[in-house]
């Protein structure tokens, strides 16, 4: 992961965006075509599924596996965000109304599914007409695991202001600290699970998966996730994933540049001062998500 974080470092500084615009599409083609609005249409028309996601919950795993399975129903995948981090396309998420209108199959049953989704969408027409999966972590250890991540793992985006804004906020989380960065990011994170809150009563959300379940049951998880995609739990199904199930080292660094990938972290590593203030901050969510 180290060294793949240092790859996309160098080519963000050797390959200018314009240059990222021309070949992203080439190596994204299904991606491009979705949002140019020119994917063509399914056989058999089906809702689009949009994978919400908190950071720090397995994110690209379980889009990797949601894919797979959603393969079977025969549902295409686009990724977005990726498309957008290689590139000077906004991020999904923050796509505005005029480009919703001139590109209706965002919203219409087009057999697509929107992998790994990371942010608030600020424009909730993005979700009209589609269904949704959102994963989600305990959000005292989102907190704490993205001081490390953002500090230590995290590839910078390679095209606009992205790259600008990212280093900003790197240079922003070492400066606070953990336990600064943990309150500084709280109330920002505890309105992204009051929107996930919300978003898991409509009744267009097919379910909600937890990085915790992922990590320490994943067999449930698995048979949780088929369900959710209207499948019935498969032996040969789960045979299939390999390297997509969870795999913990066998030892992690401080630095955190090994992960260890476990829940409860944030009781190693945040003062007891700062736990209770992220009690508070988050009561309601955790008792909502099963966190306490």
């Amino acid at each position: 992961r180290m060294m793949k974080a240092k790859l996309q470092r160098l080519v963000g500084r050797i390959m200018p965006p314009a240059v990222g615009n021309l070949l992203v599409p080439l190596a994204m083609p299904v991606t491009h075509r979705f949002l140019k609005g020119r994917l063509a249409p399914p056989a058999t028309p089906q809702p689009n599924i949009i994978h919400l996601t908190l950071n720090k919950a397995a994110s690209q795993n379980t889009a990797k596996i949601l894919a797979m399975v959603l393969a079977e129903r025969n549902y295409r995948t686009v990724w977005p965000n990726r498309y957008a981090f290689f590139s000077t396309t906004p991020y999904f998420e923050h796509t505005e109304p005029a480009t919703i209108a001139a590109n209706p199959i965002v919203t219409q049953p087009w057999s697509v599914f929107v992998a790994a989704i990371g942010n608030p969408i600020r424009n909730e027409a993005l979700l009209d007409g589609t269904r949704q999966i959102l994963a989600i972590r305990d959000p005292r250890d989102i907190v704490t695991s993205d001081y490390y991540s953002r500090l230590y793992f995290h590839p910078e985006p390679i095209a606009g202001d992205k790259t600008d804004r990212f280093r900003a906020r790197r240079q922003h989380a070492a400066d606070l600290g953990i336990d600064g960065y943990a309150l500084a990011q709280a109330e920002r994170l505890r309105e992204m699970f009051d929107a996930y809150a919300r978003l898991a009563q409509r009744p267009t959300c097919l379910g909600v998966l937890r990085f915790e379940d992922f990590v320490d049951d994943f067999e449930n998880w698995f048979t949780q996730l088929e369900r959710i995609c209207g499948l019935e739990p498969s032996v040969a199904r789960r045979a299939r994933l390999g390297p997509l199930a969870p795999q913990r080292p066998q030892q992690e660094r401080k630095t955190m540049k090994v992960r260890a990938g476990r829940s409860g972290q944030f009781r190693e590593r945040l003062q007891p001062a700062t736990i209770a203030a992220l009690d508070e901050i988050f009561g309601p969510v955790l008792t909502q998500f099963a966190y306490v």
